[in-house]
């Protein structure tokens, strides 16, 4: 039984880094949805004075590349980080949907599964990326390889996440041919969530 939130119904959207997740929240957004997004929520927070002098007294400094710098380089600074601000990801996620009048909403969460709060969610999507597009995607979103495979080992295998989700989003064509998908999708979650 997953924990009561505002939302009568909340789906979890995740993907591994460059699989398109922001751009199906983005699509689900414009069709109309409810959209919450994790990492945007975490920006939000560190703009807090007491998130900042937090990460000020544990590595010198709040800025969010040099925190993520020390985060991705040792387990133990990723572990204190994260048990301090993923109950306060929860909680401003909470505060964000007590307004929301809409049947479902859809929470972007990059470490769902990693974090068990698949456990907090009616359904969870998946989106999967062509592995053959990835450095093009990389690129783009200005990350190197190394900098990818650093957070990829955070992550559990992409096979282990289709194997949990309810549903998968194979991102493998255009773009629109994703925003048909989401398109469809919506569609049904409208329906099966009336």
């Amino acid at each position: 039984m997953r924990k009561q939130t505002p939302v009568k119904h909340l789906i979890g959207l995740t993907g591994s880094i460059a699989s398109g997740k922001s751009t199906v929240l983005s699509c689900f957004e414009k069709l109309g949805a409810q959209t919450l997004s994790a990492d945007k929520l975490v920006r939000e927070l560190y703009q807090k004075p007491q998130v900042r002098k937090r990460l000020e007294e544990w590595f010198g400094s709040a800025d969010r590349a040099e925190v993520a710098k020390a985060v991705f380089s040792s387990s133990v600074a990723r572990r204190k980080v994260e048990q301090f601000l993923h109950p306060l990801v929860w909680r401003l996620a909470q505060e964000k949907l007590a307004g929301c009048t809409k049947a479902w909403a859809i929470f972007e969460v990059p470490l769902l599964f990693e974090k068990s709060w698949d456990n907090r969610m009616d359904m969870t999507l998946l989106v999967v990326a062509d592995p053959k597009t990835l450095p093009t995607r990389l690129k783009e979103r200005g990350f190197s390889l190394a900098a990818y495979e650093r957070r990829r080992q955070i992550q559990l295998p992409e096979e282990e996440k289709i194997r949990r989700a309810d549903v998968v989003i194979y991102n493998r064509g255009s773009k629109k041919s994703l925003q048909t998908k989401i398109k469809s999708l919506y569609q049904a979650l409208t329906t099966f969530y009336a």
